[in-house]
């Protein structure tokens, strides 16, 4: 994983950056690598073209120096690395219809439909000896396919994510998904064509976003394919919900739908993650139904993809 501007922590190893762009140029930061693995620091360049639009991945690329290296990022071409968010199938979609209304909803002015506060309240922990768990602290909404009239099955998991994140940040209304696009295209992140299209957007488009609203910077870690680097995210997660407390938006490549982490536990039998899934579409939910069908549930971490990256997108807030 590796820090970039704009006050990002971007994928490759572990490294530290600050400044944000506020319009299209090429910004090269000084940064030093502090990962396990690598001890000497290094020469990245992360742009458009060594962005593999089929893996999401971004390659190392230059010569590593003992002296200092340079990370170039043209915000212009800004990468993606979740790129493929919401590309799940229609019947993966429909995982059932939820009916009816939770008393702790709040009606937004600007949607039509009511929210549902906090629907992982009242899930047990799952597991009876965990050693540790630790869980969002305050109150988030959940936005989900659909939840404002727009039909966005297909493309929009990784805008619902940002926006409960934005509701966990502030109590007024979020950005609406084209908001969020015109947003990315005023930064010079994304095209003049990005608003009114169904382009994907994942984790560092997600971190600019709540950095230009909410002055918010955010940390992204890269988590390579494999149980051991997802029980080390664990780890990470533990001491950003200690730290923070913040809801965490969470995607890949192979599994390339995206999540809202809300919690972790630990055990001897290893980690669960509290997970949101935005992609539920149909009525109002109630938090029984949606805990019943598995939208929000624990789910462990070595039942996910083990052969798919993921990216963690780690809002820096205080708690």
């Amino acid at each position: 994983m590796f820090v970039l501007n704009p006050r990002i922590i971007f994928p490759c190893r572990h490294l530290t950056v600050r400044n944000r762009p506020k319009a299209p140029a090429t910004f090269r930061t000084q940064v030093a690598l502090n990962g396990n693995a690598l001890t000497q620091r290094g020469s990245y360049v992360c742009s458009v073209g060594q962005h593999s639009p089929s893996t999401g991945e971004c390659r190392e690329t230059g010569q590593r120096s003992a002296s200092g290296g340079i990370l170039t990022f043209n915000p212009a071409a800004a990468l993606s690395v979740d790129s493929k968010i919401g590309t799940e199938s229609e019947e993966s979609d429909r995982r059932g219809r939820v009916h009816g209304r939770d008393v702790s909803t709040i009606t937004n002015t600007t949607l039509p439909h009511a929210l549902l506060k906090n629907p992982h309240e009242g899930l047990r922990p799952p597991l009876a000896d965990y050693a540790s768990c630790s869980l969002v602290s305050g109150d988030c909404l959940y936005y989900h396919y659909g939840c404002d009239g727009e039909d966005d099955r297909g493309w929009g998991c990784g805008y619902r994510t940002v926006q409960t994140m934005c509701s966990w940040l502030r109590s007024g209304p979020p950005p609406s998904l084209r908001a969020v696009q015109q947003l990315l295209v005023t930064i010079g992140d994304k095209p003049a064509s990005f608003p009114g299209s169904r382009g994907w957007i994942g984790t560092c488009e997600a971190a600019m976003v709540l950095d230009q609203l909410y002055d918010v910077a955010c940390r992204i870690v890269h988590v390579r394919s494999g149980g051991a680097e997802l029980e080390g995210a664990a780890r990470e997660l533990h001491q950003h919900f200690l730290t923070h407390a913040s809801p965490v938006m969470m995607g890949g490549d192979r599994d390339n739908s995206s999540k809202c982490v809300l919690g972790v536990c630990t055990g001897e039998q290893g980690s669960y993650l509290l997970i949101m899934d935005p992609h539920y579409y149909g009525p109002a939910p109630d938090k029984e139904s949606l805990q019943r069908q598995g939208w929000v549930s624990w789910k462990r971490v070595q039942s996910l993809d083990q052969c798919s990256f993921y990216n963690l997108c780690l809002p820096q807030t205080k708690k």
